[in-house]
């Protein structure tokens, strides 16, 4: 089966749309990654086998301007791997338990990774729907809640929570997971009734 490969370029492009309707697409990364490389004359080159896989080949041209050496890098690497031996997970809470909604299943994937030293108990819900079903039963300590989900989004589950009467999880705090770090952000989650918020931007960690 040939495949338009050259749309993995695009924004937001999706191959064999029929099969993989299901999935979000390409995004914005392949093409940022792509204008990126062409800024400092590389390219990328992609072989892929339906199926089984794909292989992404980056060049970068690149020219020796100085022969001197600018580093042990070796004794730096020796020295990193010692620190980060010496480093374990010290923060266990396994009577703790906690619900994750998100309709992202990554997403879900890596929250239960993440945490999972922790041993805490990690329920996952992948719908607001899911998520009124199981505070109704079970009590949690906390509940962390995607904003941007399909039917019932984040605030929308949240305030059907706060409706609810005489069910375990009254006075549980609901922390929003968003990828909204603009300035102001917070306040707004707060207004909503979350007692916090966490961005899933890697430059900002609130």
């Amino acid at each position: 089966m040939i495949l338009p490969l050259g749309k993995l370029f695009d924004s937001f492009q999706r191959l064999d749309e029929e099969k993989n309707r299901h999935i979000e697409g390409t995004g914005l990364g392949m093409n940022i990654t792509m204008s990126l490389l062409k800024l400092m004359d590389g390219d990328m080159k992609v072989e892929s086998e339906y199926g089984k896989g794909s292989d992404f080949t980056v060049t970068i041209p690149q020219r020796i301007v100085c022969n001197e050496p600018t580093g042990d890098f070796e004794a730096v690497r020796h020295r990193r791997e010692r620190s980060l031996s010496g480093k374990r997970q010290t923060f266990e809470a396994p009577e703790a338990s906690v619900l994750v909604v998100d309709d992202n299943s990554m997403n879900l994937t890596v929250f239960q990774s993440l945490l999972k030293r922790t041993k805490m108990k990690i329920t996952a819900a992948d719908s607001g729907k899911r998520c009124l079903e199981l505070v109704k039963s079970e009590r949690y300590h906390m509940i962390f809640m995607d904003h941007m989900m399909p039917e019932m989004d984040g605030i929308e589950t949240l305030h059907e929570i706060q409706k609810l009467a005489d069910i375990p999880n009254r006075d549980t705090p609901v922390i929003a997971l968003t990828a909204n770090a603009l300035s102001g952000a917070r306040e707004g989650y707060l207004k909503e009734g979350f007692a916090d918020f966490l961005t899933n931007r890697s430059t900002v960690i609130c």
